[in-house]
């Protein structure tokens, strides 16, 4: 009779994990991002003597593969782990009470001599990128080639960065690069049938959750808590179809969820998100900007995008779509929205960028965005306007958007930009594109801006400004067959005189 579960305990991972060390945050500032001075973090190791709870859990992985598959039990208790391989037809299962502890010493995640990490098609390389870093890592939970594979239950894991970073911020950095570091929590590479369900993961040093050409992922009611430092992203899709992600609270630094493709001519698609909570300092959702392939049939449906309302730095974009590198964006369908403290409700921006192209050898063409509906956005405490900007040779077409409600808090001009809006191709897309952070968007619109585009509807579009702004609630230019309706702005200062 196969064998249906494997009880890590048999083999050997006993919860050797004790608190160790507390950290305390001496220098809160960072570049553009701010910490409370004395903020601490207790530091888990392996109790002395003990080898890692890792070395057990993995036995029982290897076990249940080798027979076929099956569930891997991890019961309460506290595990110290270092890298794990996840394998085909076996499921993780974390009972309530079991905390896995990622490794504080970089040096676990080194590779064993004569390893190799897959190819990963876009792996998150920033750790890797300045002098003396240059090397690749293991990563915290990794799998390669599997299939129907599974994390779930109501444990956690944390990936404990406070100890990578912590000890950098005391450092005063001047170069994010600097920062020594773990890379992606979780990567699943050429996998199908994935499942991540019901698990808390904490503190997540660089990317928490990639999924790299896989087909069949499903994410449901996992809840991210990761600490405040760039990069931190929370769910990424590269080159990935027939997805799922709903009912997950994420809170990240960097963008909650972001889809990207950099295979030419390669499609992913078949991805819908739903009932999800997204508190983040970046974009809530992104397409691109890494766009050489095509993405295709995108829902959204039911989300709530949340910045903190402490005056911290990032780009803090609701909706982001990018079509920077010749793909095709296609067939997006997003609603049912509330936004709190975005700066930009959302921006579809699509142009030919230097650069991705031309590393691949192929010829530079600028991206498309096509067929995008938006309907149901309730954004409060908005700072720039939203705008589409398609390519002078390539517009953007198709576009439908329907009963958007902003209340814009910041940047009011009382006489327009004297500057035409520039060409910004190699400019890296934020809510501030065409201006700066600093001087403000430089847009002549205060609602919404449109250049480039072709076929759109705009209907009940209405922005409450809390000050007087001088410029229209909207404005176009090199457009064509644009039919709007129910533009409205007005100024909050007026609704309270006239009360």
């Amino acid at each position: 009779m196969k064998r249906e579960s494997y009880n890590v305990y048999d083999f050997g991972a006993t919860g050797v994990a004790v608190a160790a060390e507390t950290l305390t945050l001496e220098n809160f500032q960072y570049e553009w991002l701010f910490y409370q001075e004395g903020t601490q973090a207790t530091i888990y190791r392996a109790k002395a003597g003990a080898e890692y709870d890792s070395i057990g859990i993995q036995k029982a992985i290897d076990c249940a593969h080798s027979n076929g598959g099956g569930t891997v039990l991890v019961p309460a208790g506290d595990y110290l782990i270092g890298p794990i391989k996840l394998k085909s037809s076996v499921r993780l299962q974390l009972e309530p009470g079991a905390r896995l502890w990622g490794s504080p010493d970089i040096e676990d995640y080194a590779l064993p001599a004569g390893d190799t990490i897959p190819p990963y098609t876009l792996s998150n390389g920033y750790n890797r990128a300045s002098e003396g870093l240059d090397r690749d890592f293991r990563r915290l939970f990794s799998a390669n080639n599997a299939h129907d594979l599974s994390i779930v239950g109501a444990g956690q894991i944390s990936a404990q960065s406070p100890a990578f970073v912590i000890p950098w911020l005391n450092s005063q950095p001047n170069n994010l690069l600097t920062l020594y570091r773990p890379q992606d929590t979780f990567i699943f590479y050429q996998c199908e049938n994935v499942q991540l369900q019901g698990i808390q993961i904490r503190d997540t040093p660089s990317w928490s959750i990639v999924f790299d050409t896989c087909v069949g992922v499903q994410v449901h009611a996992i809840k991210l808590d990761a600490f405040k430092i760039i990069n931190s992203d929370g769910i990424d899709l590269v080159n990935s179809s027939k997805v799922t992600i709903s009912d997950c609270h994420l809170n990240c630094t960097d963008d909650a969820i972001c889809l990207k493709n950099t295979v030419p001519d390669a499609t992913m698609g078949q991805i819908a998100v739903s009932n999800c909570v997204l508190r983040t300092l970046c974009n809530g959702f992104k397409i691109g900007t890494d766009s050489v392939g095509h993405f295709e049939d995108v829902t959204l449906n039911n989300l709530i995008i949340k910045i903190p309302d402490d005056e911290v730095g990032g780009d803090r974009g609701g909706i982001n779509i990018n079509a920077l590198d010749g793909g095709t964006i296609k067939n997006i369908n997003i609603s049912n929205v509330v936004m709190h403290n975005v700066y930009c409700p959302f921006y579809f921006y699509a142009n030919a960028r230097t650069g991705p192209q031309e590393a691949l050898g192929l010829e530079k063409r600028p991206g498309k965005i096509q067929n995008v509906t938006l309907t149901n956005i309730i954004a409060e405490g908005t700072r720039y306007p939203c705008y589409i900007v398609g390519h002078p040779e390539q517009p953007i077409t198709g576009i439908y958007i329907s009963n958007i409600n902003c209340t814009k808090q910041h940047d009011f001009y009382s006489e327009p930009p004297a500057s035409p809006v520039p060409e910004v191709p190699d400019v890296y897309p934020t809510p501030f594109i065409f201006g700066t952070r600093d001087t403000g968007d430089q847009l002549p619109a205060h609602g919404l801006y449109l250049r480039a585009v072709e076929d759109a509807t705009i209907r009940d579009f209405k922005v409450t400004s809390l000050d007087y702004d001088c410029r229209n609630v909207f404005f176009q230019e090199s457009c064509d067959q644009i039919e709007t309706s129910g533009l409205k702005a007005r100024c909050a200062l007026d609704l309270v005189l006239s009360q």
